[in-house]
């Protein structure tokens, strides 16, 4: 059974994907786990995307979140980049919905203002406000964990109001 009150959090990356998992607690989320999935941008897309596809359907079997929340797709420049990462967002939000678990996403402007009261706030910032949120020495949280982290947050605090 899943536990609606656990939110992964999943900051897409097609070199490095962060993730997040927190306990939507009043006062105080909590934060049960978050790492990194790395793999080298070596390997063929088509081997990154499985990788991501397995590694985040390990972490959804592991903890049983009520929800997958992931950034809503962006724009850019780099069309490349932009069709490889909509390729990596694909997969894990079928990795999601294989597991029936009911996903979300949030413009990065929103998960931003969520987090930090400014939708235009850095990386830094970012990190900085998820580590004091999450009482976590931000030293400890990279920008993509952070990144995921700030993701889970946004819901816990969409879910709230």
């Amino acid at each position: 059974m899943k536990n609606l009150d656990k939110i992964l959090g999943i900051d897409p990356g097609t070199h490095i994907t962060g993730y997040g998992v927190i306990q939507n607690k009043n006062p105080q989320p909590i934060l049960l786990a978050c790492d990194r999935i790395t793999v080298s941008a070596k390997q063929p897309l088509v081997h990154r995307l499985e990788v991501v596809f397995h590694q985040i359907s390990k972490i959804i079997d592991q903890f049983r979140p009520g929800c997958v929340v992931v950034e809503e797709a962006f724009y850019g420049k780099n069309v490349k980049t932009i069709l490889a990462l909509s390729q990596l967002r694909g997969v894990i939000l079928l990795s999601a919905s294989l597991a029936k678990v009911k996903i979300f996403e949030y413009a990065p402007r929103s998960i931003k203002f969520s987090v930090t009261g400014n939708g235009a706030a850095s990386k830094e910032q970012v990190q900085y406000m998820v580590g004091q949120i999450l009482r976590q020495p931000t030293e400890q949280l990279s920008f993509d964990v952070s990144d995921a982290l700030a993701i889970a947050l946004c819901h816990a605090h969409r879910a709230a109001a």
